[in-house]
């Protein structure tokens, strides 16, 4: 985390922000909007997988963890379809 506030106080944020609002906006002020949007997803996978290292040794994991409420989604999704 102390990695994270240093890599966010030395960087502008204002591109990253003004990326997700409107992409091509950005690419006419010259902003690299392909290298923010790398950069906010290797950020947040990064994030995520910290997370789910944390996470493991708290709870059961198991291969079929997840199969009960990903089957309720994939029915919503099917459902919405029709």
């Amino acid at each position: 985390m102390s990695a994270l506030q240093l890599f966010i106080r030395n960087h502008d944020w204002a591109a990253l922000e003004a990326t997700a609002q409107h992409r091509e906006g950005a690419m006419l002020c010259g902003i690299k909007v392909s290298l923010i949007s790398a950069m906010a997803f290797i950020i947040g996978t990064g994030l995520a997988g910290i997370a789910g290292m944390l996470i493991g040794p708290a709870v059961l994991l198991e291969p079929t963890m997840e199969c009960g409420p990903l089957l309720v989604a994939f029915s919503a999704i099917i459902s919405e379809g029709w």
